[in-house]
């Protein structure tokens, strides 16, 4: 019989069983996403003690859960069966990890595209403000250019030298 069809008659025969597992499956998860709880000791002992409740139904608690009650060939089969669960829940944080790796690596490139189109844009407008402003001091002062000034200067000067306008 499979694990998992052995792990579903158990669940069936005994709701408590049931229950329990699934608290403490909730609780190993738990341990594992907290990174500054886990420890693989806790992880195992927490596992290694449902396992032997679930293993031993008939007796007490405190028996139970002490490994000297069990067999050394039941031990290994819990060990080897914790072992494999944490490597593949482990693999599977692995994944998600590699997963939001890639994503980052794609999400990157495209926002350093974005900060360069934002840097042109603020340049663009630092000029515009320039531009602006210069424009308005202009206006509001009457200013006069001094190449404009240079200009009217020549002019005149040379009115002043030609007075037939020839």
């Amino acid at each position: 019989m499979s694990s998992s069809n052995k792990s579903n008659n158990d669940q069936n025969a005994n709701p408590s069983t049931a229950t329990t597992k699934a608290s403490t499956e909730q609780h190993l998860s738990n341990l594992l996403t907290n990174p500054k709880t886990f420890s693989t000791a806790s992880y195992l002992n927490t596992a290694f003690a449902s396992f032997s409740s679930s293993s031993n139904p008939n007796s007490s608690a405190s028996s139970s859960s002490d490994p000297a009650s069990l067999d050394d060939e039941d031990l290994q089969r819990q060990m080897a069966e914790l072992a494999l669960q944490l490597q593949v829940q482990t693999q599977s944080c692995h994944d998600e990890i590699g997963r939001i790796g890639a994503e980052l690596r794609a999400i990157l490139p495209r926002c350093a595209g974005d900060l360069g189109r934002l840097n042109v844009g603020l340049v663009g407008m630092a000029d515009d403000a320039g531009t602006l402003l210069e424009e308005h001091y202009k206006s509001s002062l009457g200013y006069v250019d001094p190449a404009d000034a240079d200009n009217a200067a020549g002019n005149a000067d040379n009115a002043s030298d030609n007075p037939g306008g020839e």
